[in-house]
């Protein structure tokens, strides 16, 4: 069976701060440019807010009205739209900005200015993670805590491990690996992009490969192995 694919292809806020944001097919990089040398001036230009409404739009739950990450901008948001498409299959949802604990409305089919027209389902905000597992085709799992208990792993919980975020993603823990060259290599070998100062180590290196004294060396041990073995 083929792994899940999930794809963001479009995300709209409407209100007086809305936004419309494509995605193309592939790597999509969000990149806040310094503004007069300042390395700050890249803070607080909307990446987190991009991931969280991302977040938002599949499911999670805010802890409170107060903690919601839009609190601060209260009434100048109003709906969200999250397009996305599911193992080939355009799925849209639409969630209040304003009732955070409100159903949601699910749409097969791309986002569209009369999409409210066409029909929908309703689903709770529990409710909305088999939704999308289904849509997936993750089987529903649970595991047992320590005490015994079974917990579900819903769609926000499994989310964690695709989505990054900055307190709980891959970075954060790359941010833990000391060597700036051993980060390097790990988010080459995990995406195909690589530093060209890595082609210029692999010339001196295969260099160093093609002396004669390494040469010798390569086949006296193994010449030494050969006869220990015999």
């Amino acid at each position: 069976m083929p792994s899940p694919s999930l794809q963001f292809r479009r995300l709209v806020v409407q209100g007086t701060l809305g936004c419309d944001l494509p995605f193309r097919p592939g790597l999509n990089v969000l990149y806040a440019s310094p503004r007069q040398g300042d390395p700050t001036a890249a803070h607080k230009t909307g990446k987190t807010a991009l991931v969280e409404l991302i977040q938002y739009g599949l499911g999670r739950r805010p802890d409170s009205r107060a903690n919601f990450h839009f609190a601060p901008i209260w009434g100048q948001i109003e709906t969200e739209w999250l397009q996305i498409l599911a193992n080939g299959q355009s799925l849209t949802t639409e969630r209040s900005l304003e009732r955070l604990w409100s159903d949601v409305h699910v749409y097969q089919s791309e986002f569209s200015a009369g999409i409210r027209n066409q029909p929908s389902e309703v689903v709770s905000i529990d409710d909305l993670s088999q939704v999308l597992l289904q849509s997936l085709n993750i089987p529903e799992k649970s595991t047992r805590r320590s005490s015994g208990e079974s917990e579900p792993l819903s769609f926000p919980t499994l989310m964690r491990a695709f989505i990054l975020h900055q307190d709980d993603s891959f970075s954060a823990v790359l941010d833990k690996i000391p060597s700036e060259p051993r980060r390097t290599a790990i988010i080459g070998f995990l995406t195909g992009v690589y530093s060209t100062e890595r082609f210029d180590a692999e010339v001196r290196l295969g260099e160093v490969h093609e002396s004669p004294w390494v040469r010798w060396r390569l086949f006296g041990l193994s010449h030494a192995a050969a006869v220990a073995c015999c």
